[in-house]
């Protein structure tokens, strides 16, 4: 088993960047989850793409255990950011997938790198949100990071750009 670290924080707080300091070892691999649903969103996975460029990228809005074990067959890795939890389970979601998806493949990373990232959302420190869709997905976020935070070796919320470690 590796090391799982955990990253939380609120949106623009800089959980990647912070992220991506802690997994120097090569090679390494980003994993991001976000879906280019728009000309706004594919220029965002775009820069991501192009500022990992010493890292190798896996653009998958929907990774799973079987996926990464077949990934891992062609190439090992020391080290993983998997960039992010809110994007992923907002995938899921759409296509009805169980949450526990998420958890099962993190622990899949644990078992396969040295050195495992994982960056989430804080959904607990803002409104509650308007629409039932809404509030359903702050809290199958919230369950799964609390779980995400149990099984981590470390755990950083960060505040405006600096790390708090909890754990």
């Amino acid at each position: 088993m590796g090391r799982l670290i955990l990253v939380s924080g609120g949106i623009k707080s800089g959980k990647t960047k912070f992220a991506v300091e802690l997994v120097k070892e090569l090679p390494r691999l980003y994993i991001a989850t976000a879906r280019g649903t728009d000309p706004e969103m594919q220029a965002r996975i775009m820069k991501h793409k192009y500022n990992r460029n010493k890292w190798d990228v896996w653009i998958d809005p929907l990774p799973s255990v079987s996926k990464l074990k077949n990934l891992l067959e062609v190439k090992l890795y020391s080290g993983c950011v998997l960039d992010c939890v809110g994007f992923y389970l907002a995938n899921l979601m759409f296509f009805n997938i169980d949450a526990f998806e998420i958890i099962e493949f993190v622990k899949a990373l644990n078992n396969h790198f040295k050195i495992s990232v994982v960056v989430t959302n804080e959904v607990g420190m803002s409104l509650v949100p308007g629409t039932r869709l809404g509030r359903k997905f702050v809290d199958e976020l919230g369950s799964v990071n609390t779980l995400l935070s149990d099984i981590a070796d470390e755990f950083y919320f960060i505040l405006s750009g600096q790390p708090l470690r909890l754990k």
